[in-house]
C-alpha cells in the first residue's frame, strides 16, 4: 500500500511536469511564429542579409529548444497505459476490500470476533488509501484533460490539424469514459 502511494505521488508529480512542458511547447510555439513572421517580413522589406540571418539563428534555436522538449514528453499511448494501470489497480484494491468485508463477517458469523476486528480495521485502512489513490487519479486525468485541451488550443492557433489530434482527443474521451464507468463501479461496490 505504501509504494502504491509514492508510484501515485511519482504519477502525479509526473503529471504536473507534463502540464507544465506542454505551456512551454506553447510558449515556443508562439515565439517561433513571431519569429518567422519576423524573418518573412525582412525578406519582403530587403533587409540586410546580417538582419535576416541573426532572426534564422533565432528560429534554428527555438526549433532545437522545441526538440529538446518534445523529446522529453511521453508518448499519448503511454500516459494513458499508465492512467488505465492506476485505475485497474484501483478497481483491483476494492475487490480486495470487498472480499476482506465478507471474510469479516463470516469470521463474526464463527465468532472469532478478535480476528474479524483486525480484518475490518485492514479493510478500512485499505479503503482509506484507495479513496487517496482515486483521488489522485481524478486528479491527474482532469490535469491530463486541461493539459490536452491546452495542447489542442495551441495546435489549433497554429493551424494543425489532422489525425493525429483526432486520435487523441478520440483518446481522452475513451479515457474519460473509462474513468466514469470506473466511478459508478467503485460507488456500487462501496455502498
Amino acid at each position: 500500500a505504501k509504494a502504491d502511494r509514492e508510484q501515485n505521488r511519482s504519477e502525479r508529480s509526473s503529471a504536473e511536469q507534463q502540464l507544465n512542458r506542454d505551456k512551454q511547447m506553447s510558449r515556443f510555439k508562439s515565439r517561433l511564429a513571431e519569429l518567422m513572421q519576423r524573418e518573412k517580413e525582412l525578406v519582403e522589406s530587403k533587409a540586410s542579409e546580417k538582419e535576416i540571418n541573426a532572426i534564422r539563428e533565432k528560429i534554428a534555436v527555438t526549433k532545437k529548444e522545441m526538440h529538446f522538449l518534445r523529446d522529453q514528453h511521453p508518448a499519448p499511448a503511454q500516459a494513458a497505459d499508465q492512467l488505465r494501470g492506476r485505475a485497474e489497480k484501483i478497481e483491483a484494491a476494492m475487490r480486495r476490500i470487498e472480499h476482506l468485508k465478507n471474510a469479516a463477517e463470516h469470521l463474526n458469523m464463527a465468532e472469532a470476533h478478535d480476528l474479524a476486528n483486525k480484518i475490518s480495521a485492514e479493510a478500512e485502512q485499505m479503503r482509506r488509501e484507495v479513496e487517496e489513490a482515486r483521488h489522485g487519479l481524478e486528479v491527474e486525468m482532469r490535469k491530463t484533460h486541461e493539459s490536452k485541451q491546452h495542447q489542442e488550443h495551441a495546435e489549433h492557433q497554429d493551424h494543425h490539424g489532422g489525425s493525429e489530434v483526432q486520435s487523441l482527443r478520440a483518446e481522452v474521451n475513451r479515457l474519460r469514459d473509462e474513468i466514469r464507468e470506473l466511478r459508478q463501479l467503485m460507488e456500487k461496490r462501496s455502498k
